[in-house]
C-alpha cells in the first residue's frame, strides 16, 4: 500500500501533466494554424488561418449578440426613449412651454393689473357721469349738489337779482330823464332774457348736463351693438359683467368663465334683462372682448391653459415607435415645428393683447383725468351760472369790454 507521501507526489505529477498537456495542445493548434494547413494542401491558395476563423466566429457571435441586444432591448427601451426625451427637453427649453409659461405669467400679471385699473376707472367714470353719483358726493356733512345749490348758486342768484333790480331802476330813471323810450326798447329784451336765465340757470344747466351725459352714454354703448349670427337659432351673447374671482363666482355657471386666474367675465344672451342701463356698460363690454379674445386663444380655463402650456396637442402627435427611425425623427421634427409655431402664436397673441390693453387703458386714463378735472369746474360752473347768464346776455358791448379789459 503506497504511503501518504507517494500519493501526494503522484497527484502533483498528474496536475503538471494536465497543465503541460494544455500548453502543448495550444502550441500545436498555433503551429497548425500557421503551417499545418499548408502541409495538407501543397497548392498555394488564399485562406484564413484557423485562429482567424476562430476569432472571426467569436467576433460574429459577439456582433450577433450585440445586434440582438440593440434591436430588442437598447434601441426600443433605452436609447430611443432617451433620445426622444432629450429632443423634447431641448425643444421645451429653446422654443416651447418654458417660453409660453414666461409670457403667460406676464399676460396674467398685466391683465389682472389692467382689470384692477379698469375697475377703478370705470367705477369713477360711472359715478362722474351719473347725476345720482357725483351730485350725492358728501362734502362738509351734506350732498355736494345741496352744498353747491345752497352756498353758491342761491347767494349768487340773489345778488344778481339785486343788481338787475338796480339796473332796472337806473333804466326807469333814464327813461324819465331822457323822456324817450329808445333806451328802454334797446335794453328791455336783453334785460328780460337776463332775468329768465339767471333764475332758471340751475335747471337749464342740469338739462344741458343730462343731454351731454346721454350723448356720452350713447357713445360708450357702441360696444354693446347687437351681434349677427349665421344661424337664426343661435343666441347672440354679450359680456355683461366683469368680476374678480371670489366665492360668488362659479366658472361655468350662469354664463361665467374665467379667462384669467383671478378675473372672470359673464356672457349672457341679448335680451331686455341685460344690464345695459349703466353708463359704462359699453366700456366693460369693450374690455371684456379683449379678455374674451385672450381666453379663446390662450385657454378659457385653467385646464386649457395648462394643456397649452405643456404643448399636449403637439406631444400627443409624436410617434414613439422606434422600429422605424426615419418615421421617429420625422415625428420629432414635426413636433418641434408644431411647438415652435404654437409658441410663436402664443407670444404674438399675448403681445398684441397686452398692447391693445395698454392702449385701451390709456384711453380710459385720459377719460378718467378729464372727468376728474371736470368735476370741480362743473360744480363751480353750476354755482356761478347766474353770472354766466348775465355775461351771455350782455355780450361784447363796449361797457363789458371796458370792464374786462
Amino acid at each position: 500500500m503506497p504511503s501518504h507521501k507517494t500519493s501526494k507526489y503522484n497527484r502533483s505529477i498528474a496536475h503538471w501533466k494536465i497543465v503541460g498537456g494544455a500548453f502543448a495542445l495550444c502550441f500545436l493548434v498555433h503551429l497548425l494554424s500557421l503551417e499545418g494547413m499548408q502541409l495538407l494542401n501543397p497548392v498555394p491558395t488564399a485562406h484564413a488561418g484557423l485562429g482567424d476563423i476562430i476569432i472571426g466566429a467569436i467576433t460574429d457571435a459577439i456582433q450577433a449578440v450585440l445586434g440582438w441586444l440593440w434591436t430588442n432591448i437598447l434601441e426600443p427601451f433605452i436609447v430611443g426613449p432617451l433620445l426622444a426625451i432629450v429632443a423634447i427637453i431641448l425643444t421645451y427649453f429653446f422654443g416651447g412651454p418654458l417660453i409660453r409659461l414666461f409670457w403667460m405669467v406676464i399676460y396674467e400679471l398685466v391683465m389682472t393689473l389692467a382689470t384692477i385699473l379698469m375697475w377703478i376707472f370705470t367705477t369713477f367714470i360711472e359715478q362722474s357721469l351719473d347725476p345720482a353719483g357725483f351730485f350725492t358726493v358728501r362734502f362738509l356733512g351734506g350732498a355736494m349738489l345741496d352744498r353747491v345749490y345752497n352756498f353758491l348758486w342761491l347767494p349768487i342768484r340773489d345778488l344778481t337779482n339785486v343788481v338787475l333790480a338796480f339796473l332796472l331802476l337806473i333804466g326807469a330813471i333814464m327813461v324819465v330823464v331822457k323822456a324817450s323810450k329808445d333806451f328802454l326798447v334797446q335794453y328791455a329784451p336783453k334785460f328780460i332774457i337776463a332775468i329768465i336765465l339767471v333764475n332758471f340757470s340751475w335747471f337749464i344747466s342740469l338739462f344741458v348736463l343730462d343731454v351731454a351725459n346721454i350723448a356720452t352714454r350713447a357713445s360708450f354703448t357702441l360696444f354693446t351693438a347687437r351681434c349677427v349670427t349665421e344661424s337664426g337659432a343661435e343666441e347672440c351673447k354679450v359680456i355683461t359683467d366683469i368680476q374678480f374671482r371670489g366665492g360668488t363666482v362659479a366658472p361655468g355657471v350662469g354664463g361665467w368663465r374665467c379667462p384669467l386666474l383671478a378675473v372672470c367675465i359673464r356672457k349672457q344672451a341679448v335680451d331686455q334683462t341685460n344690464s345695459f342701463e349703466k353708463v359704462t356698460s359699453g366700456l366693460v363690454q369693450g374690455y371684456g372682448k379683449i379678455l374674451d379674445a385672450g381666453g379663446a386663444v390662450l385657454g378659457a380655463s385653467a385646464d386649457d391653459k395648462f394643456l397649452k402650456l405643456i404643448a399636449w396637442d403637439e406631444i400627443s402627435r409624436v410617434n414613439f415607435s422606434f422600429s422605424d427611425w426615419n418615421a421617429f425623427w420625422n415625428s420629432i421634427s414635426n413636433f418641434a415645428t408644431s411647438i415652435l409655431i404654437g409658441t410663436f402664436k402664443v407670444v404674438m397673441t399675448v403681445f398684441i393683447l397686452i398692447i391693445g390693453t395698454i392702449l385701451y387703458l390709456t384711453a380710459l386714463l385720459a377719460l378718467f383725468v378729464i372727468l376728474l378735472i371736470r368735476l370741480p369746474f362743473l360744480w363751480l360752473g353750476l354755482g356761478l351760472m347766474p353770472l354766466v347768464a348775465v355775461g351771455i346776455v350782455l355780450g361784447k358791448g363796449g361797457f363789458s369790454a371796458h370792464i374786462w379789459k
